[in-house]
């Protein structure tokens, strides 16, 4: 009869132990809900492009670190390969009074300019826009930028960049544009031949017989899409004219 007590005993005790642990597992009431996983407007699309521009001053006084032009002209692409790379908005030239020109028949800040856009301007434009010049002599020793608005004929883009060409247009139709494919596009306005102009593709006339496209602004890839875009150039004469001629319509705010 004691075993028999002692067992019962043993049984109610490990039952009322069993019946106060806690359910690990919460129940659906208790699980916590994320109210913030769809806390942004489901309307509200990320931004993927950008809207400031950096800016790089060189002195026009480096190309004179290379002996020979052919060097100069392999140290000017070196230069606007790196310039490509880490998306440079824009270069300043400035006139260093102290350097003197080795060549005389050599302007060394003409020549550093003249060969830097050359470099940024798409090869299919290149015969368009720039004429045989002293300067380009040694163009083929440069090494390509390969910039992203240098496109192939095969590759497509919503933008390009085009020549505005020297061809009839009918009445209330716009210019022809050389867009460095096998059909040229016609542009919802009527320019002045041999300008260089960036214009947005209409998808939907890609495959048709006529492409179709507006002129934007040159800033406008850069700020929708987030690609590097080329760069301008420009000359200052001194220190002063470097911060005061920006070409971005507003000053410079942060200088380093």
């Amino acid at each position: 009869k004691e075993k028999k007590a002692k067992k019962s005993r043993k049984l109610s005790i490990e039952s009322s132990s069993s019946s106060e642990i806690p359910n690990s597992t919460p129940s659906a009431e208790e699980t916590p809900v994320n109210n913030n996983q769809n806390s942004q407007p489901k309307d509200q699309k990320p931004k993927i492009g950008r809207i400031y521009t950096v800016s790089v001053v060189i002195p026009d006084s480096i190309v004179e670190n290379a002996q020979t032009r052919e060097l100069k002209s392999y140290l000017v692409s070196q230069i606007s390969r790196a310039i490509t790379i880490f998306n440079i908005d824009e270069i300043i030239i400035v006139k260093d009074p102290s350097a003197k020109e080795r060549l005389s028949k050599l302007n060394t800040c003409n020549y550093f300019v003249r060969n830097l856009q050359y470099l940024e301007t798409p090869q299919y434009l290149r015969k368009a826009l720039f004429p045989i010049h002293p300067d380009l002599k040694y163009s083929g020793l440069m090494n390509p930028t390969d910039s992203p608005h240098h496109l192939r004929e095969d590759e497509w883009s919503h933008y390009r960049e085009g020549v505005v060409m020297n061809r009839p247009c009918k009445e209330g139709k716009g210019s022809w544009i050389d867009i460095g494919l096998q059909r040229q596009a016609q542009v919802n306005m009527r320019l002045k031949p041999g300008i260089r102009v960036t214009i947005k593709i209409d998808p939907a006339t890609k495959n048709d017989k006529i492409i179709c496209g507006e002129v934007v602004s040159p800033a406008e890839p850069k700020e929708v899409q987030f690609v590097n875009w080329g760069y301008s150039v420009r000359v200052a004469d001194n220190m002063q004219q470097v911060f005061e001629g920006s070409v971005f319509g507003e000053p410079y705010d942060l200088k380093i």
